[in-house]
């Protein structure tokens, strides 16, 4: 006797919090945006919460926007707290989202120190627009960033002639030396020579 067993088929929508660019490489002092996307890809989800914390602490987040978002309703707007980290909670009133790069918010961040380091969605949840709140299957996504030594850009140097110069003979077409130097620089000063 045979027995033929069939097993339903179970999709599992999964949806993912996410950095843009999730990598790069910056200098110490610059500040540079990063955009945080949800991604609900095969599921449509209507509420998303999460935090967002520089693990080695060398990010500072210096401010959140949340400009551009597809959260029309925020139950936390996005905010940075004490400890540095960013939370934030918000609904879709109107509808749900399905897609692959649903703009949450943007971080604006600065390279504190040289080395890599990471920054991290450390908890965060999304849920499906079905009534119920249930909750998606979530990765939570990490950046890493290349922090380098700020590049040294030498400041050239003005040569100017000082008050009590006093120039010794009387110059002429042609000629050349230490006198004709500061007789430039003072025409410089006074808008009427330019080297080429």
């Amino acid at each position: 006797m045979f027995f033929a067993f069939f097993i339903p088929a179970v999709f599992v929508h999964a949806a993912s919090i996410y950095f843009a660019p999730a990598s790069g490489s910056y200098e110490v002092g610059e500040q540079f945006s990063i955009n945080v996307f949800v991604s609900s890809d095969g599921r449509e989800m209507n509420a998303v919460k999460a935090t967002i914390s520089s693990i080695e602490n060398d990010l500072q987040i210096v401010s959140v926007s949340q400009s551009g978002s597809i959260i029309d309703f925020w139950a936390q707007e996005p905010q940075i707290n004490g400890n540095g980290s960013v939370y934030f909670e918000g609904v879709m009133l109107g509808g749900g989202y399905s897609g692959s790069a649903g703009k949450l918010a943007t971080l604006v961040v600065r390279a504190r120190s040289k080395g890599d380091t990471t920054l991290s969605v450390s908890s965060g949840s999304v849920l499906a627009n079905d009534g119920q709140g249930t909750k998606l299957p979530t990765t939570l996504g990490t950046a890493h960033f290349k922090i380098t030594d700020a590049k040294f850009i030498p400041v050239p140097t003005v040569e100017t002639v000082s008050k009590d110069f006093i120039f010794t003979k009387d110059l002429k077409q042609g000629d050349s030396g230490n006198e004709v130097k500061r007789l430039q620089i003072c025409l410089r000063d006074q808008g009427f020579y330019t080297e080429d």
